[in-house]
């Protein structure tokens, strides 16, 4: 059972499974989720809670039932002992149960009959219960929000695209510009969860909302030693083991999840004795046709050589002119300008597709290096700078002062190199948990070994397809740190959100460290990013072309494995929903059931049914039957049931309303008819126990015990006892009379005077 739609949070272009699925973080049983449109979600959230009323009104009966059950007793008791058990009869649920005794209570607080004693108890017992299934209705709502609003994504177009097949010209008019919003995308979502509050709604869209790392400010230099200008002030960046399920949001059973681990280690590389400045020159370009053009000044660094820019063993230059403020006035803004130079690390050895050959003391052929050269250009900075890699402490020769707007004197500060450099190496592993501790990773090395130690840390088939396939599709095409920075620019400092017009605020000496924690957050983020965009496959229709469609079932399966985030949906845990209904449904149930099974067994093995009948006769249908039938009115069947019934059209008692404070019930006057059919006036009509002159069966009642009711007096209340005393009966007296059932004819249940036992 699965359908499809469209969300409106942050995953808008992304088609949602609704329906049941598994969701592997949470486990095979507790992790069945139910899926749902908000709309269908709200409809059921709506109907669990209509249900849990009713399961705990059913569960409010059959404690009462228990609890009469055990406190009847067929000896004559007092009012509160009737009354009592007529509100533990009666009582809907626990709050009218709770009014009902609490007034009961408070009437008696003045008689002999210990109320506080008798009811406190079940006043607070109904109050913990009250208060039970309060707390159980609002955790049923857990059954939706404890299980959180992950849901799956598909598309038909799931899969990457690196625009191998596409024209150089369809390459820079199409990749170019989806690559470069894609990780600009990244890095705006890096700057606002990865720095800030994560609980806004920018960040509500991966199952993660970023991936932390252990950042060690105090690291060794990851090169020799004498290649750092830190020795022990450098940063350490590791993810720890990133779970490809919980982290990346695959959706992948245990047999099938897999880690990933990287690690970034960077420092500021010394400048002095690997560079050389020239002066300006001519030069003359050797192309189409000679040109000779000028060469400004410029430095040249020297850390190997870099065979692609056809510069001997140099491996970067950049222009040496010192900043004149005088000429900056008059000129644009000026901006960081950053150069990168990456090198490949494979099976020990340098990847001849490296941008240069690093020299001896910077080469790391088990890990992917890149050394990133930072130019501040004609930045202005408003104080010196002691960072490492920002290093300016240099005064422009000429400082304009505007007195009459802004009085006093700032010294601007220029950069004391051409160009600054920053080395960082990074390892990457894939670590598999079933295995044996010493076998379950692959070593800490480069992209490129990622793919060639799998084998090392698989069993079976099924294992080796699916690690292929997540290093393939999230790890090897993911885009590097050195992209990256080519892609931003600028914007990937830190350093720039504090840049206005070319004036740089003051930077504090840690400010290198601050910018290679935003390189990191940022390629956390494109990480995190790049596993949604392959579930959701390119958006540009020439690169949907190149994609290749999966051919078999476990290519299809591996397309239903991404989770995201959607407040457009509503998610119910399945284990929860059963254990709602299955719990509830028993509960409704056994209130149904109770007082029949137990009725049939105490009359298949004779056993006492007292306590039953009272429970019967304490209803409100029967204490109105026994308040008419004492009075000798109306001819009642079906008395040991729910619903106690008389003749066709005998008429009953009315009210007495004589003293309006106590009002009574009294024999209705009857009409000439009735009086009539009477007989003459005097004559008296006998009534028995077993009967009158038209026989009845053992189900019905009647009234009174062999009462002599004069025709008469048949008119006016009950006659006066030989004490002349009143013996009306009121609608009190009916249910807290102090007397108990006769129950020789179960079928006839009535009430006997309890004063024979006196």
């Amino acid at each position: 059972m699965e359908d499809y739609a469209t969300t409106n949070s942050a995953a808008s272009n992304y088609e949602i499974v609704t329906g049941f699925w598994t969701n592997w973080s949470r486990g095979l049983v507790f992790g069945q989720t139910l899926t749902l449109t908000r709309r269908d979600g709200d409809l059921l959230i709506a109907f669990i809670a209509l249900f849990v009323t009713i399961v705990g009104t059913s569960f409010w009966r059959i404690v009462c039932f228990g609890l009469h059950t055990t406190f009847s007793t067929d000896s004559t008791r007092d009012g509160v002992y009737h009354q009592r058990q007529a509100i533990l009869r009666n009582s809907a649920n626990g709050a009218s149960g709770l009014c009902r005794f609490a007034s009961a209570m408070w009437a008696w607080r003045n008689r002999d009959s210990k109320p506080f004693r008798r009811i406190g108890p079940l006043i607070v017992f109904t109050t913990l219960f009250i208060f039970a299934f309060g707390v159980a209705s609002g955790f049923s709502s857990k059954v939706s929000t404890g299980v959180g609003n992950e849901v799956l994504i598909q598309t038909p177009d799931f899969g990457i695209s690196v625009g191998k097949n596409l024209t150089w010209a369809q390459t820079l008019k199409i990749w170019y510009p989806l690559y470069s919003r894609t990780v600009l995308s990244h890095s705006t979502y890096a700057q606002q969860c990865y720095t800030n509050d994560t609980s806004t709604a920018n960040c509500n869209k991966y199952v993660k909302p970023r991936l932390d790392a252990r950042i060690q400010r105090n690291a060794s230099c990851p090169f020799d030693a004498d290649m750092c200008k830190l020795p022990d002030q450098n940063v350490l960046l590791d993810t720890g083991l990133l779970d490809f399920n919980d982290d990346f949001g695959v959706n992948l059973p245990p047999k099938w999840r897999f880690q990933y681990r990287q690690t970034m280690h960077c420092a500021p590389i010394v400048t002095d004795g690997y560079k050389e400045a020239f002066p300006e020159k001519n030069e003359t370009w050797y192309g189409d046709k000679e040109r000779t053009w000028k060469k400004p000044a410029h430095t040249v660094y020297y850390y190997g050589q870099a065979p692609f820019e056809n510069l001997t063993n140099a491996t970067y230059e950049y222009q040496t002119d010192i900043p004149d403020m005088t000429v900056k006035l008059n000129t644009a803004p000026a901006f960081y300008s950053l150069g990168t130079r990456q090198v490949y690390g494979s099976n020990g050895t340098i990847i001849p597709e490296s941008a240069f050959d690093p020299m001896p003391a910077l080469r790391r052929p088990d890990a992917d290096m890149v050394l990133v050269f930072l130019s501040a250009n004609e930045i202005a900075y408003i104080g010196p700078v002691d960072d490492p890699w920002y290093s300016a402490n240099a005064k422009y020769s000429q400082v304009k002062e505007y007195e009459n707007e802004h009085p006093g004197k700032i010294w601007a500060y220029y950069r004391d190199e051409p160009a600054s450099v920053l080395g960082c190496v990074i390892q990457k592993q894939i670590c598999n948990p079933r295995m044996a501790e010493d076998k379950r990773c692959t070593p800490l090395g480069p992209t490129a070994d990622l793919s060639q130690n799998l084998a090392a840390i698989v069993e079976g088939d099924g294992e080796a397809w699916w690690l292929k396939q997540l290093t393939k599709l999230l790890l090897v095409t993911l885009p590097e740190l050195w992209d990256i920075i080519n892609t931003l620019g600028s914007s990937s400092l830190s350093a720039s959100f504090s840049l206005t017009n070319g004036v740089q605020a003051v930077l504090p000496s840690d400010q290198w460290q601050r910018d290679v924690e935003r390189w990191h957050s940022i390629m956390m983020a494109t990480l995190q990013g790049s596993a949604v965009e392959v579930a959701e496959g390119p958006s540009a229709p020439e690169l949907r072309a190149e994609l290749q469609k999966p051919t078999n079932s476990w290519e299809k399966a591996l397309c239903r494995r991404q989770k995201i985030l959607s407040t457009a949906h509503s998610n119910f845990s399945v284990f929860g929903l059963a254990f709602i209904f299955v719990t509830g449904g028993l509960a409704i149930l056994v209130s149904w059931l109770l007082e029949p099974i137990i009725a049939f067994v105490q009359q298949r093995r004779k056993l006492d049914s007292y306590a039953r009948l009272e429970w019967c006769a304490n209803e409100t249908l029967q204490l109105q039957r026994l308040a008419h039938e004492e009075l000798g009115m109306g001819t009642w069947s079906k008395c040991d049931g729910d619903v106690p019934v008389t003749e066709k059209g005998e008429r009953l008692a009315v009210l007495d309303l004589t003293d309006v404070t106590h009002p009574r019930l009294k024999a209705r006057p009857m009409g000439w008819e009735e009086i009539v059919a009477q007989g003459p006036v005097g004559s008296t009509v006998e009534t028995k126990d077993t009967g009158s002159s038209t026989e009845r069966d053992d189900s019905s009642c009647k009234g009174g015990k062999g009462a002599r009711v004069d025709v008469e007096e048949i008119n006016s209340p009950l006659s006066s006892s030989a004490s002349g005393s009143d013996d009306r009966l009121t609608l009190a007296e009916a249910s807290s009379l102090s007397s108990s059932l006769d129950n020789r004819h179960i079928g006839n249940c009535r009430l006997e005077d309890g004063r024979d036992g006196m």
